[in-house]
């Protein structure tokens, strides 16, 4: 099934949805007071852009079917991963820091593959 929203329930503070069989939009998480939010081993396919989790809380996406793209805070604090919805034409974007001289290209492809969950 899918979830329609949880933003009136202003005191929640844990959230566990995991292993549901949920499927369609993850709820948004813009809480200033959940502190624990676990949706993994569903079947989400959408991340709300203007998601955003405080910093301080635990969150899981893993283990869903999410397309592209998804906020990459949500991919660090949520072990969030997506899979482009057309794997012919699909946008990747970065951004770099730091001085041309120390780039290291070993590492930015074994970083960028990691991202892109490719080999």
């Amino acid at each position: 099934g899918t979830i329609s929203s949880y933003e009136g329930l202003a005191s929640l503070t844990y959230l566990d949805l995991s292993h549901n069989g949920f499927v369609g939009l993850v709820p948004s998480m813009n809480s200033q007071v959940l502190k624990y939010a676990d949706f993994s081993f569903n079947g989400f396919t959408e991340v709300s852009p203007s998601t955003h989790i405080q910093s301080e809380a635990f969150c899981s996406l893993d283990s869903n079917s999410i397309n592209c793209p998804i906020p990459w805070a949500l991919f660090i604090q949520c072990n969030a991963s997506c899979k482009p919805d057309n794997r012919e034409a699909s946008n990747f974007r970065m951004r770099f820091s730091g001085e041309i001289e120390t780039f290291d290209k070993n590492g930015f492809i074994s970083a960028l593959s990691a991202v892109a969950n490719v080999s």
